[in-house]
Formats: structure tokens, sequence, C-alpha cells
């Protein structure tokens, strides 16, 4: 699901960006679905390192800590969450 929704992104953008190529907008010797991939990918990285990752750190880290009964302090929230 995440692919095909990913596809329809891309083919989108592709389109928009032809049209923009088309219209004197946008450089017309970038190749309109390679440069859709490549933008849709660097905001999928970008997304997901700025919303997930954090959580996924600080999830994996108290599990760590947790596991070996050390407290934990994350100084982002303050002091440790029980």
């Amino acid at each position: 699901m995440r692919q095909a929704r990913g596809r329809v992104f891309v083919e989108r953008n592709a389109r928009a960006i032809k049209d923009l190529q088309d219209r004197g907008l946008a450089d017309p010797e970038l190749d309109p679905e390679m440069a859709s991939h490549v933008l849709s990918g660097m905001i999928s990285r970008f997304a997901f390192a700025t919303f997930v990752l954090d959580e996924v750190v600080y999830t994996a880290t108290r599990l760590w800590c947790n596991a070996l009964r050390i407290d934990h302090y994350h100084p982002a929230r303050g002091a440790a969450r029980e």
C-alpha cells in the first residue's frame, strides 16, 4: 500500500514538473519522472527523520535502559517519564 501510494505521488509530481517545464518555469533538461522520484525520496526521508526517528531513538533507549534497570533521562523532555 505504501509503495502504491508513493507511485501515485511520483506520477502526479512528474506531471506537474513536466507542466512547469512546458511553461518555461522549470529546468527543461531534467527528466520529470526521475526528478519526481528524487524529490519525493528527499521529502520522505526528511519527514521520517523529523517526525519518526526522535521517538524511535527515545523508545529504543528507554527499552534498553529498562532492560538493564538503568535510570534514564531525556534532556529534550526534562525528567525521565514514568
